[in-house]
């Protein structure tokens, strides 16, 4: 067998029963496509920071394991700042019309995986703020004027603090003012103790420089803490009937992505999965195609 990370114990039960795809060893066994050279497979896990986040299952390969050149299929890097996601945990079929609720709630989910897979990617991200607009410095109904200053504040650290971040716009109750919550990198921002505390104990800090409106920040912890912290940010994706300002997140900076492994799916696999606790199960189907998926997610909470 062969990994290209090492985040299975081989003792444990699940390392024990998976056949990693290894293009020289299982190219030709049941369950392992191959089309023009390249390996495709029918289980992928998806890997965060050297846990396994999900593992989804396919009913036939294709999840590419190799490149035809005989090396891992690499993903293509995310430009910083798009947002057309990571792969959805939920297979695509054929896209509705934009204005169509299907279409709507597709794109918020996938919009959500990618600010979830940001954040659980890149455990530096150890710093929940919220970025507030005061009317006496801007006017909060501006998305263009707003999202402008923003860039300019967010770039500006990228290039010469590192600055790292995901963030999601909200809608204050008027239903037209907007502010901003997600994650940065403490290392590249500068925080002054607020002298007050959250109702869990934590300092809560403001960002100084950030002179548009008032600021909150709050230390991020590991484990699954972390999860829920990113999942609640998530929910303000959920909660929003639209884009705000025409963008469902924003992100920058030296970002990674989740990591991936594939593997055989076979009844040992199946047995160790359902045997995990701390993962949920449950299937998806794709009208499209009829085919349904089996996924196992990760409890964060």
């Amino acid at each position: 067998m062969a990994y290209h990370h090492d985040f299975l114990d081989p003792n444990s039960d699940l390392g024990a029963a998976i056949f990693c795809i290894d293009k020289y060893g299982l190219a030709a066994c049941d369950g392992v496509g191959v089309t023009g050279g390249a390996v495709y497979a029918s289980v992928r896990f998806k890997i965060y920071d050297g846990v396994i986040g999900e593992v989804m299952i396919s009913p036939k390969p294709i999840f590419k394991a190799f490149d035809g050149d005989e090396k891992p299929a690499r993903r293509k890097k995310k430009k910083a700042g798009s947002e057309s996601g990571l792969p959805d945990s939920e297979p695509g079929g054929v896209e509705s019309n934009d204005n169509d609720i299907k279409s709507l709630e597709r794109s918020k989910r996938r919009a959500r995986k990618a600010v979830f897979d940001y954040a659980m990617s890149n455990p530096d991200l150890d710093l929940f703020i919220t970025l507030t607009l005061s009317p006496d410095e801007i006017d909060r109904t501006d998305y263009g004027a707003i999202v402008k200053k923003l860039n300019a504040w967010l770039d500006y650290r990228v290039r010469k603090h590192g600055l790292k971040y995901v963030l999601v716009a909200e809608y204050h109750k008027d239903g037209q003012a907007i502010h901003f919550h997600g994650l940065v990198n403490s290392s590249a921002v500068t925080t002054v103790f607020s002298g007050k505390k959250d109702k869990r104990g934590h300092k809560i800090y403001n960002l100084p420089e950030w002179r548009l409106g008032f600021t909150t920040a709050v230390k991020v912890y590991g484990g699954k803490t972390r999860g829920g912290v990113c999942k609640y940010i998530c929910k303000y994706i959920s909660k929003q009937g639209e884009k705000v300002g025409g963008r469902w997140y924003y992100s920058g900076g030296d970002l990674r992505q989740p990591d991936y492994e594939y593997a055989l799916d076979t009844v040992p696999l199946r047995e160790a999965l359902d045997g995990m606790e701390d993962m949920e199960h449950y299937t998806y189907r794709v009208e499209a195609t009829g085919e349904t998926f089996e996924i196992y997610s990760r409890k964060w909470d």
